[in-house]
């Protein structure tokens, strides 16, 4: 067995709790709400991954591979959403901007189940385990990139300046915190998938 199997588990769990654990806070606001889809985005990835890690077989591995899609493909709208509202900025009020918001996902979503999207191939590697070959030359690849950190960036440069100019110590200590946790987090999530 290799590590990235039980460390999948481990992220899914972790990810399920936390989405449960803050709506249980309070299932009434819409950050809450937000949150929960995000914690749900990302154990979908996790727990797909956990089934294409020690698989062998190319069509099991590429239909896990789908499944993840519904995760990797919405994560980078509900983190935009989610800095917004914290931010507490609110431009969504009508209900054409939520479509806006969430439609790049949900277009990705459809492409990766109409058939090979972003991974071309999945290749043994070391620790046992398959990892994923990308097509780093499509259009779509470079669209998913672009959406992707885009919506990343947007997100944490909006929070960042309504940290800034918040007038309480606390808000802005707490904030520092967050955006280095969230920096050193993308880091990691872009050198290893």
């Amino acid at each position: 067995m290799n590590i990235f199997t039980p460390l999948s588990f481990f992220a899914f769990l972790l990810c399920v709790y936390m989405g449960i654990y803050v709506i249980r806070l309070n299932s009434r606001t819409l950050i809450n709400r937000v949150f929960l889809g995000l914690s749900i985005s990302m154990a979908i990835w996790n727990l797909a991954y956990m089934f294409i890690y020690p698989d062998l077989d190319k069509s099991h591995v590429f239909f896990w591979y789908k499944i993840t899609a519904f995760g990797w493909a919405t994560f980078p709208a509900f983190i935009l959403h989610f800095f917004l509202l914290l931010a507490q900025k609110e431009p969504f009020k009508k209900a054409r901007f939520w479509i806006l918001l969430y439609l790049p996902g949900i277009i990705f979503t459809i492409k990766a189940m109409a058939g090979r999207f972003l991974a071309i191939d999945f290749e043994p590697g070391p620790g046992n385990a398959l990892y994923e070959i990308q097509d780093t030359q499509s259009v779509w690849y470079n669209l998913y990139v672009a959406y992707l950190w885009i919506y990343i960036f947007s997100g944490v440069i909006l929070f960042a300046g309504y940290s800034r100019k918040a007038n309480i110590k606390k808000i802005k200590s707490q904030s520092r915190i967050f955006l280095v946790t969230v920096f050193v987090l993308f880091a990691v999530i872009s050198t290893t998938n």
